[in-house]
């Protein structure tokens, strides 16, 4: 005999062999038990669930020589010609090769003789939707009246198509899909007893891909154990999928973190070079956010998840460089392109357009970007008390609440790269307000003195406490391009290479974080600015200078703001400040004027 097939070999043979239909199982059980045995059943599922495994189980329970019994032995004459399809009692009918009337005419015609070898004649109609209106007709009579000791099981993967006065005179029970749990246990066992090593990554990978269906997951299974022989990893099972390397879904997600959009359309080209297919890459993304989504909202310690633990731990660091509005925003945007790549002509086109837009939030103009960005921007604003120390201090400020912001920009009909945001930017800078702590002068803000050497080991420590925590790490790894210079007066310069415009942005994005470990760390208030290598001149020698001019001190601030004269910094000094350049970058804009805060607001 030639090679049978997994699914085929490992059908299962009794109740207790059908995975993860419990309340099926103990319905019929029951029903054999009580001698409450109807004369039609509707079996209803997903593809691959064990509608048709189940109605021959009931056979056999049915004309075992033990029977009727919920434990058929398989071992006498009547089961073992319904385990090879050789049994006169027991009639398989596919409804979708013999679906015309003619068809049915002859099952009335033959159902009226009794059974021949055991005690029920039970016909197994498959597909049964398939049957025609007039074959439907035909059955109805013979369906709610059969003879004496028939049962008929008519089994479907779409029962909206039966008709009502069919569904009317049979029971119904609905299979549904099987756990992940449940999936990876049957074909565990199947590995055991087929003497296959197989990891419980692989088999996980396995379970998920099969999306419920149990004959999915063992097919998928024997075509991995053909590719992997008497070993199996998780390395085969996404060769044989071809889905994509987690190391590589590991990549993305740093880069989503990062919004590096050169290296994430780099990914993406190397992944169409490897010949994988673009939507398979998509879902995959999808059910990798999901998963990130998930342990973030719900930790490691949660079922919902049906992963190994190591996994768990691996994601859980992911998803700490996302908030969870962030990854609602790329799962919302990653359904999207799966919907449209379904009629796509040009898949890779719609991958990186959607890249694109998830890695640059500036190109994408919908007004639900355009929300999220001026949310950033408040939050941004709320984070950064001090702010008033950078760029102008008005004694009496008035509020101008950032929906004000979202109601001017909303107003617009078109938003391009030329927007004026002269206004937008006042207002947004009028939005800071002076810090309700301790004010500057009870701070005792002081010039700090410390050597070449004092400030290399400072700023190795810095880098050391913001290692330890997650919220901090990817602005560690920002730094880590850039080396302290010198410290003038309470002011740490931290040079970046010209290469290194991304890492020196997104350090400016945070420096309120390395503010706050810089006066942990040196046990002063320390404000950081980050510079090019060239810019050097631009740092002031003495603290003199600053109080020349070049730099307002904290006292300088203060003193002023009190006798109602506000601080009036150069444009340089304005263009450079971190909170004008993120608004510049959202809102694509550029800065073509300058205005003084007028003291009466």
């Amino acid at each position: 005999m030639g090679y049978l097939s997994l699914y085929r070999k490992w059908r299962p043979k009794t109740f207790d062999d059908l995975a993860g239909q419990k309340t099926v199982v103990k319905t019929l059980k029951n029903a054999i038990e009580h001698n409450r045995i109807s004369h039609a059943y509707l079996f209803c599922g997903p593809r691959g669930t064990g509608k048709t495994s189940a109605a021959k189980a009931f056979a056999k329970a049915l004309n075992c020589e033990k029977g009727p019994t919920v434990n058929p032995c398989n071992q006498c004459f009547s089961c073992e010609q319904i385990n090879s399809g050789r049994s006169v009692d027991v009639i398989e009918i596919d409804a979708a090769s013999n679906r015309r009337i003619d068809e049915i005419r002859d099952l009335r015609e033959k159902v009226k003789f009794s059974p021949s070898e055991g005690d029920y004649k039970v016909y197994i109609i498959d597909e049964v939707h398939m049957l025609t209106k007039e074959a439907f007709n035909a059955l109805l009579k013979t369906l709610e009246e059969p003879p004496k000791n028939v049962v008929f099981i008519l089994a479907t993967t779409e029962p909206h198509k039966i008709l009502p006065t069919i569904i009317s005179r049979c029971q119904r029970f609905d299979f549904g899909l099987l756990s992940i749990q449940d999936l990876s246990k049957r074909m565990k066992y199947i590995c055991e007893q087929e003497k296959i090593s197989v990891s419980d990554g692989a088999l996980t990978m396995i379970a998920r891909s099969a999306e419920g269906g149990m004959r999915d997951a063992i097919s998928i299974l024997d075509q991995a154990i053909a590719f992997g022989g008497d070993r199996v990893n998780i390395e085969d099972v996404n060769t044989i999928l071809g889905k994509v390397d987690q190391q590589i879904l590991k990549e993305i997600v740093m880069v989503m973190a990062s919004h590096d959009t050169k290296r994430g359309l780099e990914l993406v080209n190397k992944i169409i070079d490897q010949g994988k297919d673009i939507h398979q890459f998509v879902k995959d993304l999808i059910l990798h956010f999901r998963d990130l989504m998930l342990v973030k909202e719900c930790g490691v310690q949660n079922n919902i998840i049906d992963l190994p633990e190591e996994f768990k731990l691996e994601q859980m660091e992911q998803a700490q460089n996302f908030k969870t509005s962030d990854l609602l925003k790329i799962l919302e945007m990653l359904s999207d392109a799966d919907q449209q790549l379904r009629f796509a002509s040009q898949p890779r086109l719609i991958l990186e357009l959607t890249l694109i837009k998830l890695l640059s939030p500036e190109v994408d103009t919908s007004m639900t970007n355009l929300i999220n960005r001026l949310a950033k921007v408040e939050e941004m604003l709320e984070s950064r008390p001090s702010i008033q120390e950078r760029i102008i201090v008005s004694p009496k400020p008035e509020v101008a609440p950032v929906q004000k912001i979202q109601e001017k920009v909303a107003s617009q009909s078109k938003i391009n790269k030329n927007v004026e945001v002269k206004e937008t930017t006042k207002e947004v800078l009028e939005v800071a307000q002076p810090a309700k702590e301790e004010s500057i002068k009870e701070q005792g803000v002081k010039s700090i003195s410390i050597t070449k050497d004092e400030l290399e080991n400072y700023w190795k420590v810095t880098l050391d406490f913001l290692n330890k925590k997650s919220e901090t790490r990817k602005l560690r790894a920002f730094l880590l391009k850039g080396k302290p210079y010198a410290i003038v007066g309470n002011t740490i310069y931290i040079v970046f290479p010209q290469s290194s415009t991304f890492h020196k942005a997104h350090a400016e994005e945070e420096i309120d974080k390395l503010e706050l470990v810089l006066k942990k760390v040196i046990g002063q208030t320390v404000h950081a600015r980050c510079i090019f290598e060239g810019e050097e001149g631009k740092i002031p020698k003495r603290v003199e200078e600053r109080e020349a001019g070049a730099i307002p001190s904290a006292s300088e601030i203060q003193d002023r703001s009190e006798e109602n004269k506000p601080i009036k910094l150069t444009r340089e000094q304005i263009e450079n400040d971190p909170i004008v350049q993120k608004t510049l970058k959202y809102f694509g804009g550029k800065i073509i004027g300058i205005e003084d805060v007028d003291n009466e607001h």
